[in-house]
């Protein structure tokens, strides 16, 4: 989100395309004010074809972050969907195609069919919007494309009422994806499987006390996944048992677990753990259950987190609680640093 109020939408991204070193700064930033008029709260990334969709609950939209040769300093517009009824999370099909969760089903949207804002990356896809219901102050920023319209509809034949919030691909059967809906709909905290292929249920997976906020699995063994729940507690499932192979306790019973990552560095499973309240990520030695060090966010709870195998680095989205919408800040709490930490440029 950005702008006054933060009122519009807002995409923020960095490319990782070179080895990184632990003395290097952090990656370069890239970032736009998607032509939405929503603020946008789901991405989906096209690596083949280098593009990021970023959708609010009407229209998803296409960037090109670069070509073969270099890195756009500003995204290219491509594409403009009209999602209609399907509002939630995106990804992209075995086939190239893009799915877009919504209440019983999923619109899918063929991606190399679809038209283009074309070379200047102004023109109209479908019909032109004249008034938009928005909060965005700036309404000339509003791109007012109506959008391709879905290529074909995913029906959840056994769930018809089933709205994911969130959902992830498995590595082993990328047509079958992970699926936690809102609590609050239905009373049930469900992580079901789903093929997309059938669309029906293939799996049920039990033993949450709360809403699902994160899904994490690894390349390098397709037959785990791990999940955030709001209970505090994060689960590592083996995808042929309804039951979790371990349980850790990421927050002391204090608050919800907002996030987490199964990684496997030098073949070992590792967890981290991201929480709000407590600002900080743990790293936990999944074979003996505990957790081996802890890292501060500094004032900034853990949204998300994403790990890069091939430089063995973590990254973590992360938000201020002590800043008001306007910008100010209030409440921060102040680090003490054990002297044997600090460097000699801290000591007065």
């Amino acid at each position: 989100m950005a702008g006054y109020k933060n009122r519009s939408p807002y995409l923020q991204y960095i490319v990782l395309t070179k080895p990184l070193e632990p003395t290097v700064e952090f990656p370069d930033e890239y970032s736009i004010e998607p032509g939405l008029a929503g603020v946008a709260y789901h991405a989906a990334i096209d690596d083949s074809r280098r593009l990021i969709f970023v959708g609010d609950n009407d229209r998803v939209k296409s960037y090109e972050w670069g070509n073969t040769e270099s890195i756009h300093e500003d995204p290219f517009p491509v594409h403009t969907l009209d999602s209609g009824g399907a509002k939630g999370p995106m990804i992209m099909l075995p086939n190239g195609s893009l799915a877009r969760a919504g209440k019983g089903g999923a619109s899918v949207f063929d991606i190399q069919m679809l038209p283009t804002h074309g070379p200047d990356g102004d023109a109209i896809i479908g019909n032109t919007i004249q008034e938009f219901d928005t909060w965005r102050d700036e309404d000339d920023e509003i791109e007012r494309s109506s959008g391709s319209l879905p290529s074909s509809h995913i029906k959840f034949f056994d769930q018809p009422n089933f709205e994911p919030h969130l959902w992830q691909p498995l590595v082993s059967t990328p047509s079958t994806v992970l699926c936690a809906e809102k609590a609050g709909k239905t009373g049930v905290f469900e992580c079901i499987g789903i093929d997309l292929e059938t669309g029906k249920t293939v799996s049920h997976y039990l033993g949450h006390g709360d809403e699902i906020s994160a899904f994490s699995i690894s390349p390098s063994d397709p037959q785990l996944f791990l999940t955030a729940c709001g209970d505090g507690f994060v689960r590592l499932f083996d995808l042929r048992r309804p039951l979790p192979a371990v349980t850790l306790d990421a927050c002391g019973l204090k608050e919800g677990c907002e996030a987490a990552a199964l990684v496997m560095p030098d073949g070992i499973p590792t967890v981290f753990t991201g929480t709000g309240k407590s600002e900080q990520i743990k790293l936990w030695d999944v074979r003996a259950r505990a957790c081996v060090y802890e890292l501060s966010t500094g004032n900034n709870a853990v949204e998300s987190l994403a790990w890069d195998s091939h430089n063995n680095c973590l990254y973590a989205a992360t938000q201020c609680s002590y800043m008001d919408r306007l910008g100010n800040h209030h409440d921060y709490r102040y680090a003490k640093i054990p002297k044997s930490q600090r460097s000699d440029t801290d000591i007065d």
